[in-house]
């Protein structure tokens, strides 16, 4: 069984109206949430996308206060939505795919404890899908052996078979 890890650009698609929302909402429909996980420092890069969009006059007040409200509600507070911490260790191991894939600090942390989840689920059996539209980070994830969704790029026929 294949659970799902969605970085932040995939985050936004569910809090946001925006290319591949539609595939973010089906995938999370789809499955439990127990089956989802986020880094927690994913959830102040949602926000940040959401205050940006609000400043930028592309949201309006009720629009902005809503989506942060379900920030709060469907990240934050909801116990089976995990949100992972990252440790020391995994930021020190995480530097050096800084420079192997050309990727910034966030995804190379988020790459190494996407690695470090799945290997965890491998060993239980299952595999863990990184759910993401930064193509930087995806080749990233592919170069190192992880299996990817592009709610961008990819189909719902793509998004069936890892369901």
């Amino acid at each position: 069984m294949n659970c799902f890890l969605l970085d932040a650009s995939a985050l936004c698609k569910w809090f946001l109206p925006e290319p591949g929302s539609g595939l973010v909402d089906r995938l999370l429909t789809a499955v439990d949430r127990s089956r989802t996980v986020a880094l927690k420092l994913n959830v102040g890069e949602v926000m940040s996308a959401i205050v940006r969009r609000h400043n930028r006059g592309l949201l309006s007040p009720l629009s902005y206060a809503a989506a942060l409200a379900s920030v709060a509600e469907d990240l934050v507070r909801d116990p089976s939505f995990r949100l992972m911490l990252a440790t020391g260790l995994q930021i020190e191991q995480s530097w050096h795919f800084i420079e192997e894939h050309s990727i910034n600090a966030t995804d190379a942390l988020l790459l190494r404890c996407t690695l470090d989840l799945a290997a965890a689920h491998r060993a239980d059996g299952d595999d863990l899908v990184l759910v993401a539209a930064d193509q930087r980070l995806l080749a990233a994830a592919q170069a190192e052996g992880l299996q990817t969704f592009d709610p961008e790029e990819d189909d719902q026929a793509t998004l069936d078979t890892l369901l």
